[in-house]
């Protein structure tokens, strides 16, 4: 299996498909690189396309400061594009992964054509950052055995009643692989993370282009926590009646709207 880094900082990633563009797709909190399949399946017949496991999931690295890790995140991510697959790319992330984005954001050169946050929640207003504090603090109070129903309960929480077995299996899979409680830890200490790592403070080059895709009953039910507040200029897309999870439930309307995203950027086209 590859990896890059070693010990405490080994990132698992698969790469597949050919072609001159790359996209590099981030999972959320509890996820891994398989939640990403149907978006695999699709583009590498025309990309190149890299998934990867963040560090506390999967088969990547456990032992890392679960406060943090969005940074170390983004760091072996732009080392693995910079290193490994050596071409121009898009990258592409759900939910907590939103704040990998910002930090790849900072970190990337030229080699960064583009920004996709799909239902990322904006950390840069207090209320938000304290909304979610709250919430994970919450679940941290519980034993271990009750915190795991109630992971589990959370997640299928963000589920539409009507998910297929095979959307809903890719979606809770993951969760077999991760500590409830790092996880927990993770969402817990997102103010201690954007007071090093202010989300305000990203730049917004002319030549890198956001595109921000939102479920209509994920973060598009509150403007207030979308990354448009940052990103005024950005492209934007609702999927109104749509739950966290989209880009698997509705993965051909999703894959046709970031392909449309990814062309238009190629071309040079403007919104």
């Amino acid at each position: 299996m590859p990896f890059i880094g070693d010990n405490d900082r080994r990132l698992f990633y698969d790469i597949s498909g050919k072609g001159t563009m790359a996209l590099l797709f981030l999972h959320g909190l509890g996820g891994d690189s398989r939640i990403w399949k149907y978006q695999a399946d699709y583009f590498r017949k025309k990309h190149q396309v890299i998934t990867v496991d963040l560090f506390g999931h999967g088969r990547s690295a456990k032992a890392i400061d679960p406060v943090y890790a969005p940074r170390f995140d983004a760091e072996m991510a732009v080392e693995l594009m910079i290193e490994k697959v050596k071409r121009p790319f898009f990258a592409v992330g759900h939910s907590q992964a939103g704040m990998v984005l910002q930090e790849m954001a900072r970190l990337c050169g030229p080699e960064l054509q583009g920004l996709i946050f799909v239902d990322c929640v904006f950390p840069g207003f207090d209320d938000v950052v304290t909304t979610r504090m709250e919430f994970a603090k919450m679940m941290l109070n519980y034993a271990d055995n009750r915190l795991a129903v109630e992971t589990r309960q959370y997640y299928r929480s963000m589920l539409s009643a009507d998910i297929s077995p095979e959307a809903e299996a890719l979606i809770l899979a993951p969760l077999d692989r991760c500590d409830f409680r790092w996880l927990f830890e993770s969402a817990a200490g997102i103010e201690k993370f954007i007071r090093k790592y202010n989300p305000r403070d990203i730049p917004i080059p002319p030549n890198r282009r956001v595109f921000i895709v939102e479920a209509g009953y994920g973060i598009g039910q509150s403007l207030r926590q979308s990354w448009v507040h940052h990103f005024r200029q950005a492209r934007y897309y609702l999927f109104e009646f749509s739950h966290h999870f989209f880009f698997v439930t509705e993965n051909g309307q999703f894959n046709s709207v970031l392909e449309d995203f990814i062309r238009d950027e190629e071309q040079g086209r403007p919104y």
